[in-house]
């Protein structure tokens, strides 16, 4: 029987060596998440304007942060072998129809696939994701059959658009169930093929409408680069939580726009002020209206359009002067909250519908 079988090989809850690291890890990065909020949310005790909606908001939002941050700890990883043993056991083709319930479960109870509704994944992930975002070809080049083009300078990209043909190329295969379970389950995020698709989408946002010469500027796909990758590290579902922010995405540039004058200035820039008007509920399709028509003012050292943006809505925020930088600063620190939170409660729905399975086997097994 598939319980006996299961957990005489492997407890759910022993870490193997690999398991054990992973957690030391993602323990340490929550230790320095819930650091940074508190030390956020502290400075709000130097508001001057403290009269205004938003940073209102804030502060009782600070009021519950000793339960938001309990949260963070109160779910068990569990151990890598078991949930290998079980998704083997279970097959794919069982998979992928329990992976529908789950998704459902996911869009009902929780926000996890909220940042990738305007790049179609939410409505195709489980199914066919090259059905994303129409009328985007959509290529996984390890599938068999599938066209190998050999694209870029750098070697190290993982996927790319072909602006000419509305073609999204990503260097892997397509994400079968049992990735998309074995990764909720274990991380509470989604297979990196995802975030790739997630990436080279953005950059679909940013020219489906806008038609650029034969060979965009790097000045140009700079600023588009950096916009997709925090776009993608936004999502709930980005396979690695802690591996973004400007100096990241800086590290990850490097290769092919260091060359650029002030480079890491305008990385840095542009990240800041892309995510501040994140955090003022700006989304990707707007963002990416942006990023088309602004370029780095070189006079000024910023991204003029972008930064306008961002000031109509800090006003209408009512959000003023000495005020700005701590309720950014308290804004992307309930959103880095809300979104692990997010990543605590896929794990959750996840593992609860895993037991569902598990049990329905289990009782058809003793029938039988």
């Amino acid at each position: 029987m598939i319980s006996a079988n299961i957990t005489k090989q492997s407890d759910p809850a022993v870490q193997t060596e690999e398991a054990a690291a992973h957690s030391k890890g993602y323990l340490l990065y929550i230790e320095n998440l819930s650091r940074a909020v508190n030390e956020s949310f502290k400075a709000l005790d130097k508001l001057k304007f403290s009269d205004s909606p938003l940073a209102c908001a804030l502060l009782r939002y600070r009021d519950r942060l000793p339960e938001k941050l309990c949260g963070l700890t109160e779910l068990r990883p569990l151990n890598p072998k078991w949930v290998d043993e079980l998704l083997s056991e279970l097959g794919e083709e069982r998979l992928q129809g329990e992976f529908s319930i789950l998704k459902t479960k996911l869009i009902t109870h929780s926000n996890f696939l909220a940042e990738l509704q305007e790049t179609g994944i939410k409505r195709t992930l489980g199914r066919d994701l090259r059905l994303s975002l129409p009328p985007v070809h959509i290529v996984f080049m390890h599938d068999p059959g599938a066209p190998q083009i050999q694209n870029s300078e750098d070697t190290t990209v993982r996927g790319y658009y072909n602006q000419k043909n509305a073609s999204c190329f990503i260097k892997s295969p397509h994400p079968q169930a049992r990735q998309l379970w074995r990764t909720l389950l274990l991380h509470g995020t989604l297979p990196g093929s995802v975030g790739t698709l997630d990436h080279e989408l953005t950059h679909a946002l940013q020219m489906l409408k806008v038609r650029y010469g034969p060979k965009i500027s790097k000045e140009a796909l700079l600023l588009l680069e950096v916009h997709a990758h925090e776009a993608t590290c936004a999502a709930a579902s980005a396979p690695h939580p802690s591996d973004e922010g400007s100096h990241s995405i800086t590290r990850r540039l490097h290769k092919r726009f260091a060359k650029l004058d002030d480079f890491e200035l305008k990385v840095h820039t542009a990240y800041t002020l892309l995510r501040s008007l994140r955090l003022f509920g700006t989304d990707d399709t707007e963002l990416a209206q942006l990023v088309q028509r602004d370029s780095f003012d070189k006079k000024h050292k910023t991204y003029p359009l972008l930064k306008a943006h961002l000031a109509e809505l800090i006003d209408s925020a009512g959000v003023k002067g000495c005020d700005v930088a701590p309720v950014i600063a308290a804004l992307n620190a309930r959103f880095r909250l809300e979104r692990e939170l997010t990543r605590i409660k896929a794990r959750t729905i996840a593992q609860e519908q895993l037991a569902v399975i598990y049990r329905n086997v289990f009782a058809t097994k003793s029938a039988a």
